[in-house]
């Protein structure tokens, strides 16, 4: 049985009726048709629609996809505020498949590699020790998290061989 993928996509506007998603397996080129879930050269229809999300979390619209098995490779979407694909797109998706499973979508790679290669640091706020993480421009946190002990307590003191030893628990 095929997986499922999860078709998400955010947005600032709610009470969209007819959002939908055009999806392109970029190895091949071909679309997703929503008659029956596989990607073909020329799908009879394209635009598979993404419902919106009830109260609490209005304004996402997503769709569970597991009708067929997807190849391993990038995907791409293109969303769209009607089900025809005539307005302009407002917004997109993209996701890497490896065994038919979601494993990281390009904004995740983005965002890890970030936390790889930009600034670091540790700063006490208050009595509490937080992990900073700035941007590429080094003009905003993109990570500011709470340390906290292995019991997850807030981590108020740092002395030598602390972090050695939270380190083993989730910090």
């Amino acid at each position: 049985m095929p997986n499922i993928k999860k078709l998400i996509f955010p947005y600032s506007q709610t009470g969209l009726t007819t959002v939908c998603i055009v999806m392109k397996q970029m190895a091949t080129g071909h679309f997703l048709d929503h008659v029956d879930g596989v990607y073909k050269a020329a799908p009879a229809n394209p635009y598979v629609p993404l419902p919106e999300l009830a109260t609490p979390e209005q304004g996402t619209y997503e769709r569970d996809e597991n009708r067929s098995v997807w190849s391993d490779g990038l995907y791409r979407g293109l969303v769209y505020p009607d089900a025809t694909g005539t307005k302009a797109p407002i917004g997109s998706e993209e996701m890497y498949i490896v065994s038919d499973v979601e494993i990281i979508s390009e904004a995740d790679i983005k965002f890890v590699f970030d936390c790889i290669k930009n600034k670091k640091y540790l700063v006490k706020v208050g009595s509490v020790w937080y992990l900073k993480i700035r941007n590429a421009d080094d003009n905003a946190d993109i990570v500011n998290k709470a340390l906290k002990d292995k019991s997850g307590n807030n981590i108020t003191d740092i002395h030598a061989g602390i972090l050695a030893q939270e380190l083993k628990s989730d910090v």
